[in-house]
């Protein structure tokens, strides 16, 4: 079930495995908190009661308090018993207690790392201890379990934890001043300060390390601060320790204490308060910037529009810089910017080196000034934080030469260059799973407390598990329903307005623009185009058909589209746009292109689908073996674009195209056949026959009505297969559709073979036979001559063989492999009722050897076949083992030979022991 892991140092979180945990109510949550913040601790039921209620709880308060532990439970342990004891929340005598430790409780292993960190520090160790101390400090984040509720701030068990940290804090800094590295810990006092506003030894021992750091002016602003809020809320002036803090400042009576040789800078930007997932991305960051050893670590992080890579950049930068004591530089290098054009080279060495405090003589020389860099890096260990670039050209000049720093990039474009170049590692960030894009809204409290968990993963899927869409979804819900945002999305179907807000830099609209505006004029019509592609995904080949353009040309273009990020390649040879990246371009189509050229684009994806699946299906039937099928490409063809054609019988439907719904339709029913695919075959054809009948298209109706009887003949629902066949032959007569008629008589024909009403069959037969010859239909012919042959085999197995040699012949001339296969099958069915063995195995191998895999149908009935001759063998294993077979074809356990196969292995079980 996987070990369950409890976060407390922040927003209150828990995961089994690497599935997060939805918490409950805020009053179970609250009991979890309390449990976690005691450690492992027993903890009264009293003192549960007294955090849901305090001072005024219900007469039901123990009750309820005995409900919330059990849906704990559960959520712990969802196939716990009731009443049995679980491995994780312990009970008796009115108390509980979770059993945790530094595995799985981020305060247990923050109390152990730091325990470790003092042993360090008594034994002088003070470089270990600081190394260890900063990084468990990254840890607490924020007030343990944040935004549950404000009274948790002052709960004597909450309190002690927040002074725990922060006398934490106060130590590392401690050891950060004694090794010389202030910045260490740097992130941690700010934090803490911040938190605990009117702490003053806290904002002491924080302008102590900002004054180490070189940065006393930002010194003097905290102590100002801290005195404004003293006078203001509590009316005292500032005490002995703000003001020694003060004095040391002003007067430096040791030079060295304070003065640095060189500027440590600290630019990250702030970490993101609730940051959530990306765990395995993040890892992979980390473990790259302390494997790489003799070059200077390089990790590129790409990905679309709004996909987060600032976001992970940033908060795995604050995760990282302890490791580099010489400070941390950021620099917008403005790739893809709305107003700005990206930032050239000399401009942002010059950022770099004045960050670094080297004023560099103004100068337009690249070189000159990369050197300048690479010399002032030499022996320092910085983190380089390099955000929104355009590619690798732009980043080349900024990268140190010394193994001592990490330079992190992001970018929408995939930065190969520089794993050729510099060794980078390259990540792709694609979209959340929906397990993170879950936890990432519940982390805002308040806001998702009652949320419908459907309608929440439905807003999350609308927005496409976009972050950004999600953040901008997320900042309007404060004050409404769930239902009222979802009706929003649903309503804004193709469009982006409900991603935007005041702040146009914060609209998706404008987002996606930014990329778009760097498209040349071919690629941006290009885009445009794939909006009206409604497939999943797509291929060269098929955008080149919808523009009616050379696909060596496609190719270049899709290029511009993947470095921009505005598509991206999810497998070999195939491309799909994000759920709000074709939103936008639909929306830009509607706005910038004709709606004629539209409508063209649309008919020849259609036009590129029709002929693609009667092409397909004519080299499956053409193919003289196995491997010529398959190396014609046909039926992965009809694999891979499945899914295509599906989403384009959709898209026809909802514009009322009745006539190429039911065209596409028809057009995969052997392919459904052949494969075994009934209910799909089934559920589409009656999809396209109500299509049919809304928009009163007589002859698509007939031809729905013969197709369904033909799924309802293979799941063997005979009866509703024959009033479908008279309802297709009746239309077929009035619309004076002969040839269809005729194929609806041979398929009437077909059922009568099965119910042994031979009479019916001739008749069937003589209407239909001058009929299928006029309109040149051999091919069903010969298909109503196979169905006739085995229902004589048993019977007249001479008869049989007869018609199946007439069959065979057309077969042959038609150049159908498979024909020829059932053919053999029936073949093997006669000798084996004539007793003939060694003939009927070697007419049923050689059926197999006319059949694909694909063809699943047949595939079982001459595995079926092949098992009875064992049994006539007497060798009842190798029986057992083709019935078995038989049945990996059927999918569909709907179906007549399923059931045959499963009738025979029944017959042939073996009996259990006593």
């Amino acid at each position: 079930m996987g070990e369950i892991r409890f976060a407390l140092l922040g927003p209150l979180r828990a995961w089994r495995g690497e599935e997060e945990l939805t918490l409950g109510p805020k009053q179970q949550r609250l009991i979890l908190a309390l449990l976690l913040a005691r450690g492992g601790e027993w903890v009264s039921t009293a003192e549960l009661i007294d955090i849901l209620w305090g001072d005024a709880p219900p007469e039901s308060a123990v009750n309820a308090t005995h409900r919330y532990i059990g849906a704990l439970r559960r959520m712990l342990e969802p196939g716990l018993p009731r009443r049995a004891t679980g491995a994780w929340l312990l009970g008796e005598a009115g108390q509980y207690r979770l059993r945790v430790g530094p595995q799985s409780l981020d305060l247990a292993q923050f109390r152990h790392e730091m325990t470790r960190s003092r042993q360090a520090a008594a034994q002088g160790r003070r470089g270990e201890a600081l190394e260890r101390a900063a990084r468990v400090l990254a840890l607490w984040q924020d007030r343990c379990a944040a935004g549950l509720d404000p009274a948790l701030t002052t709960h004597p068990v909450f309190a002690a934890l927040e002074d725990e940290c922060s006398q934490a804090v106060r130590e590392t800094a401690d050891w950060a001043l004694a090794e010389n590295h202030p910045s260490a810990v740097l992130m941690a006092a700010r934090r803490s300060a911040d938190r605990n506003p009117l702490d003053e030894a806290m904002h002491a021992k924080l302008m102590t390390l900002l004054a180490a750091d070189g940065r006393t002016a930002e010194a003097i602003r905290v102590y100002q601060n801290a005195k404004h809020r003293l006078d203001t809320e509590l009316g005292v002036e500032p005490g002995p320790e703000l003001e020694t803090a003060l004095h040391n400042l002003t007067h430096q009576p040791d030079e060295t204490t304070f003065l640095r040789p060189t500027v440590r800078p600290a630019q990250l930007p702030s970490d993101h308060g609730r940051f959530f997932g990306r765990d395995r991305e993040a890892e992979q960051i980390r473990h790259h910037a302390q494997a790489s050893s003799g070059i200077v670590p390089v990790i590129g992080i790409d990905g679309i529009p709004g996909v987060g890579k600032s976001t992970l950049a940033i908060h795995v930068s604050h995760q990282l810089a302890p490791r580099y004591p010489d400070g941390q530089l950021y620099l917008n290098l403005r790739g893809f910017d709305a107003r700005l054009a990206p930032a050239e080279p000399a401009e942002a060495l010059q950022i770099l080196l004045a960050g670094l405090g080297v004023a560099a003589k103004v100068t337009d020389d690249d070189a000159t000034l990369a050197a300048m860099l690479r010399s002032t890096l030499a022996d320092r260990r910085v983190l380089i934080l390099l955000d929104n670039a355009a590619d690798a050209e732009q980043i080349r000049p900024l990268l140190p030469g010394g193994p001592g720093c990490l330079v992190i990039i992001t970018s929408r474009t995939r930065l190969t260059p520089l794993a050729v170049t510099a060794g980078a590692k390259l990540i792709t960030l694609s979209i959340p799973q929906l397990s993170e894009a879950r936890a990432a809204f519940l982390a805002d409290p308040g806001s998702w407390d009652d949320a419908d968990p459907a309608e929440l993963d439905e807003i999350i899927e609308r927005c496409g598990r976009l972050p950004l869409a999600m953040a901008l979804v997320g900042a309007r819900i404060h004050g409404l329903p769930t239902s009222a945002v979802l009706d929003d999305l649903r309503h804004a179907h193709n469009n982006l307005d409900a991603f935007t807000d005041a702040n146009l830099n914060n609209s998706l609209r404008a987002v996606f623009s930014w990329s778009y505006q760097r498209l040349s004029p071919q690629a941006a019509r290009l885009f445009r185009a794939m909006s009206v592609h409604p497939g999943p995904d797509f291929t060269i080949e098929a955008m080149a058909a919808a523009l009616a353009t050379g696909e060596t040309a496609m190719r270049h273009l899709i290029g511009e589209l993947l470095r921009t990020r505005l598509i991206t390649q999810h497998r070999p040879h195939r491309y799909q746009m994000h759920l709000l990246s074709a939103a936008y371009a639909t929306e830009l189509a509607t706005k910038l292109d004709r709606p004629a050229e539209i409508a063209a684009i649309r008919s020849r994806l259609y036009d590129l689908y029709k002929d693609g699946l009667e092409q397909a299906m004519t080299r499956v039937q053409q193919a003289r073996k196995v491997e010529e099928a398959m190396a014609a490409g046909a039926m992965p063809w009809l694999l891979a674009e499945l899914d295509v054609v599906q989403a384009l019988i959709e898209d026809a439907a909802a514009r009322g195209e009745s006539g190429r719904v039911w065209r596409l339709t028809l057009g995969l029913q052997n392919f459904y056949h052949r494969t075994n695919r009934v209910l799909q075959w089934r559920d589409a054809t009656r999809f396209a026959l109500d299509v049919a009948v809304a928009a009163g298209d007589r002859e698509g109706r007939a031809q729905m009505h013969r197709s369904l009887a033909g799924a309802y003949f293979v799941a063997r629902d005979y009866d509703t297969a024959l009033a479908h066949l008279v309802s297709a032959q009746q239309l077929f007569e009035e619309l004076d559709l002969q040839p269809q008629r005729a194929l609806a008589l041979a398929n009437e024909a077909r059922i009568w073979c099965v119910r042994r009403r031979i009479d019916r069959v001739s008749a069937l037969y003589r209407q239909a036979l001058p009929l299928l010859h006029r309109y040149g239909l051999h091919r069903a012919h010969a298909n109503l001559l196979q169905a006739i042959a085995l229902e004589y085999v048993d019977r007249h197995p001479n008869s049989a063989i007869m018609l199946a040699r007439r069959a065979e012949a057309i077969f042959e001339k038609q150049g159908d492999v498979r024909g020829m296969g059932i053919s053999d099958h029936v073949y093997s069915q006669a000798a084996l009722a004539q007793g003939r063995l060694d003939e009927a195995l070697e007419f049923a191998k050689r059926a197999l050897s006319h059949l694909t895999q694909h063809e699943r149908y047949s595939q079982a009935a001459v595995h079926a076949t092949l098992g009875d001759i064992m049994t006539a063998y007497g060798r009842h294993d190798e029986a057992r083992e083709a019935w078995l077979e038989g049945l990996t074809f059927c999918d569909d356990m709907d179906v007549d030979i399923a059931h045959h196969l499963l009738a025979r292995l029944h017959s042939t079980a073996r009996p259990g022991p006593d």
